[in-house]
């Protein structure tokens, strides 16, 4: 949730940073209504900082701070559930049953790596088999 002293001190380095701001007093207070329910202020500070640091020359209107705030939490929510798992090292699960237990589906070694692969991108290391295997793959079909 964001309070409203939260949003003004964003307005305010927005302001700062892009003086040809197209928020007007209304929209900020629009978009704050739109936002506070829906997120955690530091998740729209990590979108404002990441479309500063491309080099943005304006400020984000109301939808394109939800859209990538919303990137933002679906980026960190992917890691979350990933974090430390040893399939994306590439390595067999624990135990049997343990990936039903932790994802509530029935899926092979290699099923749940895909899968992780599809959701977080390709390894960058060259141990794991199936990402081996689709570039390979993906060479030959060339």
């Amino acid at each position: 949730m964001i309070i409203s002293d939260d949003w003004d001190e964003l307005v305010e380095w927005l302001d700062k940073r892009f003086p040809n701001r197209s928020w007007r007093p209304e929209q900020a207070i629009a978009y704050y209504a739109d936002m506070r329910e829906r997120f955690d202020m530091s998740d729209v500070w990590t979108s404002v900082f990441a479309m500063y640091e491309k080099g943005q020359t304006f400020a984000p209107n109301g939808s394109q701070l939800i859209a990538d705030t919303i990137r933002v939490v679906r980026h960190a929510a992917v890691d979350e559930l990933y974090r430390g798992l040893p399939e994306t090292a590439g390595e067999r699960p624990p135990v049997e049953g343990w990936i039903k237990k932790r994802f509530g589906v029935n899926m092979t070694g290699t099923e749940l790596i895909a899968r992780i692969h599809k959701e977080r991108g390709p390894c960058k290391t060259k141990t794991c088999d199936v990402c081996y295997r689709v570039k390979v793959g993906a060479d030959n079909e060339r």
